[in-house]
This record gives C-alpha cells, sequence and structure tokens, in this order.
C-alpha cells in the first residue's frame, strides 16, 4: 500500500512516511478509482481477497448521561467495547473459519483505540477523581487532559475473552493490540501506530450503509457481501447466542434461538445450517415440546 501512494498516515511499518491521501480529501464517488481499484489491484497481486464488516449500536440501546460514570453499561466506551467483542466473535469464530473451510489460521488483530478528553461541562471535581475510582492514568497534553478508554493494551483482553468462549478455534492470534488512527505526521512509538490498511476501515463504516456511495464502489459492496453490516440489536444477539450453542453440538437450543430471532441470515448461515441439519428425531421432538412450553408460558403471561 505504501509503495501504492495509499498512505493516510503514519503506521508501524513506516512510521515517518508522509501522508500522501486526506481523510477529507476526496469526493465519495472517487474512492473506488483512487483507492479500491488499486487495493484490488494488491489482493489479486497475492491471490487475497478482502472482507468488510460493520456493527452498529441498536437504536433502542442509549447512551447514559453521566459521561464519567465509567462502569455504567451505558456509558459510551463501554458500548464501543461491547460492540467490539461482539464483532470480534462474528469475525474471529464465524466469518474467517466460513471463508477458510474450517482450516487453522493465524491471524493479527488491530482495534482503533479510543481517547476520552476533559470536556468543559465535566465537572472537575469528578474528572480528578477518576484515577481514584477506576485506576485510570489521566496524561496531559498539548489540547489538555485525557485518558485512554481503549489503550493500546486494552486490545488483547477482549481478545482472549472471545477466544475462550470457544477453546477449540482454529484462531493462532499472532497479534492483539489497538492502533491510534491519525491522519498527519506525529511523533508515536511504533508499537502504537496501526497497519497501512487499517486506514480502510474508516471508509469501511462511513459508507457500508450509504447506498449511493456502494453503488459507486462496487469494491467495498463485494467486501460486505463476503462480510457483513448488522445492527446489535435484539435478533443479533438471539443469532450470536445460537452460534454459540451451534460450536457445542446444543442443536435444540440453536433451532430455539433461530426460531425466536425469527430465521438465520449471513454469517450464521453455515454453521446453524449445519446444526439444523444434524437435528435428530428426538430432538426434533424436543424442540415442540419446548417450543410449545414457552408458548404456553408466554400465554400465561399475557
Amino acid at each position: 500500500m505504501i509503495r501504492s501512494w495509499l498512505v493516510w498516515g503514519p503506521s508501524d511499518v513506516n512510521p515517518s512516511c508522509s501522508p500522501n491521501l486526506s481523510k477529507e480529501g476526496l469526493k465519495w464517488y472517487r474512492y473506488q478509482g483512487r483507492v479500491f481499484d488499486p487495493v484490488e489491484k494488491l489482493l489479486k497481486e497475492v491471490n487475497s481477497e478482502a472482507f468488510a464488516f460493520c456493527l452498529v449500536r441498536a437504536a433502542e440501546v442509549p447512551w447514559g448521561k453521566d459521561f464519567l460514570h465509567l462502569a455504567s453499561p451505558g456509558c459510551l466506551d463501554n458500548l464501543c467495547r461491547n460492540l467490539i467483542r461482539q464483532a470480534l466473535e462474528v469475525v474471529l469464530l464465524e466469518l474467517i473459519p466460513r471463508n477458510l473451510g474450517d482450516r487453522h489460521f493465524r491471524c493479527a488483530v488491530y482495534v482503533a483505540s479510543r481517547t476520552r478528553a476533559k470536556s468543559d461541562v465535566d465537572p472537575p471535581n469528578e474528572w480528578q477523581e477518576l484515577p481514584h475510582r477506576y485506576g485510570i492514568k489521566i496524561f496531559h497534553g498539548e489540547r489538555g487532559q485525557y485518558f485512554h478508554s481503549i489503550s493500546p493494551d486494552g486490545v488483547y483482553p477482549m481478545v482472549a475473552e472471545v477466544l475462550a468462549s470457544h477453546p477449540s478455534a482454529n484462531a493462532n492470534i499472532v497479534c492483539a493490540r489497538g492502533a491510534r488512527l491519525t491522519y498527519h505526521e506525529v511523533s508515536l512509538e511504533k508499537n502504537l501506530l496501526p497497519r497501512p490498511a487499517h486506514f480502510l476501515a474508516d471508509l469501511v463504516t462511513r459508507y457500508s450503509r450509504n447506498k449511493a456511495a456502494l453503488e459507486k464502489q462496487p469494491s467495498l459492496n463485494r467486501w460486505l457481501d463476503r462480510g457483513f453490516v448488522d445492527i446489535a440489536d435484539d435478533k443479533f444477539g438471539l443469532l450470536l447466542e445460537a452460534s454459540r450453542h451451534a460450536r457445542f453440538g446444543r442443536s435444540v437450543e440453536v433451532v430455539l434461538c433461530a426460531h425466536r430471532a425469527g430465521g438465520v441470515k449471513g454469517w450464521g448461515k453455515k454453521r446453524l445450517g449445519n446444526a439444523v441439519s444434524a437435528l435428530t428425531g428426538r430432538q426434533y421432538i424436543e424442540f415442540c415440546n419446548r417450543l410449545g412450553r414457552a408458548g404456553d408460558q408466554r400465554s400465561q403471561t399475557v
């Protein structure tokens, strides 16, 4: 990517590389020719293909009003971490195995780090209490005080948590860290910088739900078709639960979750379809009985 002049900012491959692409420097309809076509050419040269994904917060999940209550599930940083964990579970345990035919694979995980800067609306006393309440470290920069809400060393615990949910996963994670996406030259340690391809993530999230943009960017459209664009709502959660049951061979629970979700789609089709196909006659009777009991309970509740 660097040799092809696809450079938005410094990366761990070349920390001193001067950017020649601007985050806002192109009209949306020009990215296909300027960015996606060259990337597709690079992928073809190494006999590879890309897939992309975007997971969006469900509208009914509110942001917490107390932005300094870092232990609240509604805190923006916690919402972001939860989306990251869910996306990682789908990518590492469903998408990649599906595309590779469940073969063993090596993988590096880079997640954009997040910083939370002190705001004018933050009560000064509460801000100063953050290190005591949550053990975080406050930094002082040119733009004032800030702390890392998703730090470079805060990514590998999330990856480890995902893999721990399926110990027999075929993933060998060789790298799992946060990376700071910066669009200008800065002085950062090499292990804080992203890979060159990580800058493509900004374009994916920006245009993945823009139909007009996707019509003009067929490459991105193909990447998303291989991956997924989803909303982290109740249906997504049920399909994720069904996939967890499927990994451990609990076919009845798979069908029950899929039924409650209203069907199976996209990333879950292969594994969940296999689980349904493996359903025995005895298990089907159990499913019908449990479905009937659930219906009776709902009727009584009503």
